[in-house]
């Protein structure tokens, strides 16, 4: 179903009350936040703080940064006025995973999905809940920590979770509709580290600094390489998004993204967007290295024709233009014929406003359980 048979139905078959506020703009933090902690060995409560940014904000920022674990949620009002989050269960699978490999407390399930439910009721009960009409989202995102300083070695023995939020659209970073990256060279991410395949605060120093070089050459955002060998580098991931890579050839169309391993953090849009790529006739999904030093020559002669990225604030979001080394290279993504990556892309945003039947809608979407205390899957 399109955006147009999306408001039909909204406007001829539902009545939406007037719960979508214009004074939060997109982009602008929810003036409330969510937090429990770990403390004393015991577990307290989810509260409400009226605060953007909640209780963490008074902890020791050295001890926030160098042992915390984020990530990121998005909520949805779907075409039946049914608030729905995406994938929470993916996202506590990883959360817990890092708090194992960094000894902090496992993150009980009822009270992160209680964290939730609180947040977004909040956002209701103030009418600040995101209009489909304008593709808007509750975009969420929580950082667990240390409240005391610890290392790795030793368990925490206290912990903070907090969860704050912004209204959020369908583009990268809620600014921008096509991207234009810079390939950092010399510099990799912690592939393959202790700290790889979970969100550490601590993976994401490098791309501050590589971004603020990208963003000076009038860049959107850095691609970074994973170092194969000592003479074959791989296009890798983006600063914060995983990436996938469409080649075309006499038989039709395969997706690529780089194996598992590889890549830092293998996110839920990833995931998501290689389940829905099986489900596209005539497309094939691989896992391979791309070499960086064959990008241009991929391009030229017509193999490579779409570059885009995924992730939570990332999106599905084409990439136009590489920059490597001081060459430029354009990347046809957008002027293909029903491009790849709008075909997956309109499925996921399908699923996320309930405009399907796919099993996938009742797979990865979860709405929140009548007594308000647990998500469930709808």
């Amino acid at each position: 179903m399109n955006l147009a048979s999306f408001m039909l139905v909204i406007f001829t078959k539902f009545t939406f009350e007037s719960n979508f506020i214009d004074a939060l703009e997109v982009g602008e933090p929810y003036p409330f936040s969510c937090v429990f902690s770990f403390k004393n060995s015991t577990w307290e409560k989810p509260k409400m703080l009226n605060s953007p940014t909640g209780e963490i904000s008074f902890l020791n920022k050295g001890i926030a940064i160098a042992n915390s674990i984020v990530d990121s949620f998005r909520w949805f009002v779907g075409y039946d006025g049914e608030v729905r989050i995406f994938r929470p269960d993916f996202k506590l699978d990883r959360l817990n995973y890092g708090s194992q490999k960094m000894n902090l407390e496992e993150i009980p399930k009822s009270y992160f999905y209680r964290c939730l439910n609180l947040f977004v009721e909040e956002a209701r009960n103030r009418n600040m809940l995101p209009d489909p009409l304008k593709n808007q989202s509750i975009y969420t995102f929580s950082i667990y920590a240390a409240s005391r300083a610890s290392n790795f070695v030793e368990q925490a023995s206290e912990t903070i979770f907090r969860l704050t939020g912004q209204m959020s659209n369908k583009l990268f970073h809620w600014k921008h509709a096509t991207l234009k990256a810079r390939i950092e060279p010399d510099n990799f991410k912690n592939i393959g580290s202790f700290l790889a395949q979970y969100k550490a605060t601590s993976n994401y120093g490098i791309s501050y600094v590589a971004d603020a070089i990208a963003k000076k050459s009038n860049y959107t955002t850095t691609l970074f390489l994973y170092p194969k060998t000592k003479r074959r580098k791989c296009l890798a991931d983006l600063s914060n998004a995983n990436l996938f890579i469409v080649f075309r050839n006499k038989k039709g169309h395969t997706l690529v993204t780089l194996h598992d391993d590889h890549t830092l953090y293998a996110g839920s849009y990833r995931n998501s967007v290689i389940t829905i790529s099986q489900m596209i006739q005539n497309l094939r999904f691989k896992k391979r290295c791309v070499d960086v030093e064959m990008l241009q020559a991929l391009v030229n002669s017509g193999q490579i024709v779409e570059m885009f990225s995924s992730g939570n604030s990332a999106q599905i979001t084409p990439i136009t233009e590489i920059s490597y080394k001081g060459e430029i290279i354009k990347i046809p993504t957008v002027q293909q014929s029903n491009p790849v990556y709008l075909q997956i892309n309109n499925i996921l945003y399908d699923i996320f406003y309930g405009l399907t039947k796919n099993a996938l809608f009742h797979e990865w979407m979860f709405c929140i359980t009548a007594n308000g205390n647990d998500l469930q899957k709808c």
